[in-house]
């Protein structure tokens, strides 16, 4: 098992609590830990300390900052982003279908 993370979830934690109940929570911390990596980790934005080369699943929300070439560079494992909101018009670039 790996020590960086491989499922990235950027909900802020009260949303978190609305969108993942106690059986989903587990179902992501199962998914995390089927990918390699330690148990998901949720923040509330984008870490800038984090190392995020493992990440391979993104659950995003409203909030996030666009997904960016840079912000894409340090996720270069990232293959699935799943969105819990409506649109995704505001934080998905071209770069994300790269």
């Amino acid at each position: 098992m790996r020590d960086r993370p491989a499922l990235l979830v950027v909900v802020p934690e009260t949303l978190s609590r609305e969108f993942f109940d106690k059986t989903s929570r587990g179902l992501l911390q199962d998914a995390a830990v089927a990918l390699g990596g330690p148990a998901m980790l949720r923040v509330d934005s984008f870490p800038a300390e984090t190392d995020l080369d493992e990440v391979q699943v993104l659950v995003t929300s409203w909030g996030l900052p666009q997904l960016g070439a840079e912000l894409l560079d340090r996720m270069p494992s990232l293959g699935l982003v799943a969105h819990t909101g409506a649109s995704i018009r505001s934080f998905i670039t071209d770069e994300v279908f790269a």
